[in-house]
């Protein structure tokens, strides 16, 4: 009885040493279990949490880890998510979480344990980055000067995007044309095949001036184009009508 106190002891100074939240509730989500890091998230302390049930501090984060763990009562794994809680303390976090059922010896599930990971500022940099793709996206489909977008992929150089002018100069005919290799697309006319290679290769501006027969309409018309290398794999082409 006494080496089991003390191994009790050890285990519980062990957790409340790990600096991610650890939490066991049982399938009824009564905590019965959680370290001084996940009782810091509640702004509280592990004996004000131990005993309570999960839907007396967060219902919807309860509502999400329960529904998660119904299904581990028939499967051995756990499982892992990423899931924004609001605290009790009126903070929305993004949390990592690692959830395992906990079996006895007939191997009926009778708790879950879970480790979670505060990814708040990771989520907050994810969505500044997709903030800001979406201002260069509307930027660049909004430049009057036509704009396409080429990008090396191996030995290959694919078009992936155009702006709205390339879609009207070309009379809406480029949108066929996504996902197909320069090679193909300027079999006629090696040289500009040359400068993308060139633009890639050189990782600098290239500028030309040339006339260009339309593929898509069959126009001839005579272009000023700048070449501009994109990191890490791009190249943007501008191509202003100077007939």
């Amino acid at each position: 009885e006494e080496a089991l106190r003390r191994s009790e002891v050890k285990y519980r100074a062990l957790i409340d040493n790990l600096s991610n939240p650890l939490t066991v509730f049982d399938t009824k989500g009564t905590v019965l279990l959680i370290n001084t890091a996940g009782a810091k998230n509640l702004g509280l302390t592990p004996k004000d949490v131990i005993g309570k049930s999960l839907f007396d501090f967060f219902p919807g984060a309860a509502n999400i880890y329960l529904g998660k763990t119904d299904k581990m009562k028939v499967i051995s794994t756990g499982e892992e998510s990423e899931d924004e809680v609001l605290l009790p303390t009126g903070v929305k976090k993004w949390f990592y979480s690692i959830i395992q059922p906990i079996r006895d010896t007939n191997n009926n599930v009778i708790a879950f344990q879970v480790i979670s990971q505060d990814i708040t500022q990771r989520k907050r940099t994810e969505e500044a980055l997709k903030e800001s793709e979406k201002k260069f996206k509307a930027q660049f489909k909004g430049i009057p000067i036509p704009t396409f977008i080429w990008q090396k992929i191996g030995k290959d150089i694919i078009l992936i995007d155009y702006n709205d002018a390339a879609l009207g100069i070309t009379q809406g005919n480029v949108s066929e044309f996504l996902g197909i290799n320069a090679r193909k697309f300027y079999k006629e006319r090696p040289d500009i095949v040359k400068d993308l290679r060139l633009c890639f290769s050189k990782k600098t501006p290239i500028k030309r001036e040339m006339d260009y027969t339309f593929k898509t309409t069959g126009d001839v018309k005579n272009f000023r184009v700048n070449y501009a290398f994109v990191p890490p794999d791009l190249a943007m082409v501008h191509t202003e009508d100077i007939t």
